[in-house]
């Protein structure tokens, strides 16, 4: 399910997925499948000035690492955030946070991507 509301400089995002997986041959769950995923987008843009920001967060279940289900990624939450300018027409500067808080994305033993930044130049030919 889906849903994205609109007003003239703001808009947002909502959506959740249920999964329910499971092998037929041995009644486990798949691995790396989380049951529960939400996720939240709101974004603003002033469009006059060409600057806008937005933010993930995403919310993601527990899930299985080996198919016998014993070895498991807990719950975690993930934000991300961007602020960009559009510097003409054709061209656009942005910088990206992700993970912004350093989630270790329910598996602290195993190395994940932290915190990162960039920034990008977009040009539109």
């Amino acid at each position: 399910m889906c849903r994205t509301y609109l007003f003239e400089e703001f808009s947002a995002s909502l959506s959740y997925t249920y999964t329910d997986s499971e092998n037929k041959e041995t009644g486990k769950e798949l691995t790396y499948t989380p049951k529960h995923f939400f996720s939240f987008s709101p974004a603003y843009e002033l469009k006059r000035y060409g600057l806008g920001a937005s933010a993930t967060i995403s919310y993601i279940g527990k899930q299985y690492k080996n198919s016998d289900n014993t070895d498991q990624i807990d719950e975690h939450t993930v934000v991300d955030a961007k602020i960009f300018k559009y510097l003409s027409d054709k061209a656009k500067l942005s910088f990206e946070a992700d993970n912004i808080f350093d989630s270790d994305k329910g598996d602290e033993g195993n190395f994940r991507t932290g915190r990162t930044f960039t920034a990008k130049l977009d040009v539109y030919f």
